[in-house]
C-alpha cells in the first residue's frame, strides 16, 4: 500500500490525515488529527500552528513508515495565488524546448513575483504557447517565442521554512505538493463531477471565501465574532426562537450580499462547502432561478474510500480533495 499523509492548514485548527491505497485504487484512513489554534493573537497563533504541525509530522513518521506523499492546503489568508504571464525569446528556436529551459522560464517569473515575507511554495502552468499558437505541453516544440502563464501559490517565508523543515526531517523520500483549499476543491469538482456549466466554490469554514480574485467576509469564522456563542447553539439545534432569528438575520444579511455579487457574475452552480454548510439560511438565500446550491463534503468522495470516517463533514471536504486528487 502506498500512504499520503494530507494537511488542511486553516485559520482555526490544523486538520489532518494518513490515507492507505490499496491494489484496487481505493483509500483506508487510518489515523486523524484535528489540532486547534486561536488566531486571533498572531503571534501566539504562529507559535501553535507551528507545534501543532510538528506533532502531525512527528506521529506521522512515527505511526506510518512508508508514506511516500505529503499534500498540504492553505485556506486564505494564510495563502495567496498569483498568475504571471511571461513571453521569452529563446536562444535557438530550431532546438525543442526541454524541462530545464521550462524550469527556468518559471524561475524567472518566481524571482519577479517574490514580495518581502512571502515565498512561492508552488506553482501550475496554466498555459503554454510557441510563436503565439497554444500548445498543451511545449516539450519537443521548437520556436522562436515561448510563451507561459504560471499560477504561483505563495505563503509567508516563516511557514514555508518551517513546513520544508519538517517535511525534510520526518519524510526526506516523500513527494511534497502544496495547494491553496479552493484550487484543490475545484479540482476535485473538474475531475470528479463533472460540472456543465459555469460554478464557484465557497468554503465558508474560515474566515472569508475566496475565489477568482474575490474575497469577501463570508466565513463561519468572521460571523462568529459576531454573534459569539450563539452561532455554536444555533449549529446543533439547540437555539431559542428569538436568538435563532437574530441569528438568521445575520446570516441571511452576508448571504444576500454575496448573492447579488454571483448573480452579477453568472455562476450558475455554487458548491458550498466547510464547516456551518449546512445552513438552511445560506441554501435560502444563494438558491434562485439562475443559481444552484450545492452541498460539498467528505462524503461526496466516498466511492475512493474503504470507509471515509472521521472525514465526514464539510470541513473535511479539503483533506478528501488532497487525498483523492494525489
Amino acid at each position: 500500500m502506498s500512504k499520503i499523509l494530507a494537511i488542511d492548514i486553516g485559520t482555526a485548527s490544523v486538520s489532518a490525515t494518513v490515507a492507505e491505497k490499496n491494489n484496487e485504487g481505493k483509500f483506508f484512513v487510518s489515523d486523524f488529527w484535528r489540532l486547534p489554534y486561536e488566531s486571533s493573537n498572531v503571534q501566539n497563533a504562529s507559535r501553535i500552528l507551528f507545534k501543532n504541525l510538528k506533532q502531525i509530522f512527528k506521529e506521522a513518521s512515527k505511526f506510518h513508515l512508508g508514506t511516500t506523499k505529503v499534500v498540504v492546503g492553505f485556506a486564505y489568508p494564510l495563502c495567496l495565488e498569483k498568475t504571471m504571464n511571461g513571453e521569452f525569446q529563446r536562444e535557438n528556436q530550431n532546438f525543442s524546448v526541454t524541462e530545464q529551459e521550462l524550469e527556468n522560464t518559471v524561475q524567472i517569473l518566481k524571482n519577479k513575483n517574490n514580495i518581502e515575507d512571502s515565498r512561492a511554495i508552488s506553482h501550475d502552468i496554466l498555459e503554454t504557447k510557441i510563436n503565439g499558437y497554444e500548445v498543451k505541453n511545449p516539450l519537443g516544440h521548437n520556436g522562436e517565442v515561448l510563451d507561459i502563464k504560471v499560477n504561483f501559490l505563495e505563503i509567508s517565508s516563516i511557514l514555508k521554512n518551517h513546513l520544508e523543515e519538517l517535511k525534510d526531517k520526518f519524510f526526506p523520500s516523500s513527494e511534497f505538493k502544496c495547494f491553496s483549499d479552493s484550487s484543490i476543491l475545484k479540482k476535485a469538482i473538474l475531475r470528479f463531477f463533472n460540472p456543465k456549466k459555469e460554478f464557484a466554490v465557497l468554503d465558508i469554514g474560515g474566515e472569508v471565501s475566496v475565489f477568482e480574485n474575490f474575497v469577501f467576509p463570508f466565513g463561519i469564522r468572521h460571523i462568529e465574532k459576531k454573534i459569539g456563542s450563539v452561532l455554536n447553539r444555533f449549529s446543533f439545534g439547540h437555539l431559542d426562537y428569538p436568538y435563532e432569528r437574530n441569528t438568521n438575520k445575520i446570516l441571511k444579511s452576508h448571504a444576500d450580499y454575496f448573492s447579488g455579487f454571483l448573480k452579477e457574475h453568472k455562476y450558475n452552480t455554487i458548491f458550498l462547502t466547510g464547516g456551518g454548510a449546512n445552513f438552511p439560511v445560506f441554501f435560502d438565500a444563494l438558491n434562485g432561478d439562475s443559481i444552484v446550491v450545492k452541498k460539498l463534503e467528505a462524503r461526496d468522495f466516498e466511492k475512493f474510500f474503504l470507509k471515509i470516517n472521521p472525514l465526514s463533514g464539510g470541513e473535511d471536504a479539503v483533506l478528501a480533495a488532497l487525498i483523492s486528487l494525489n
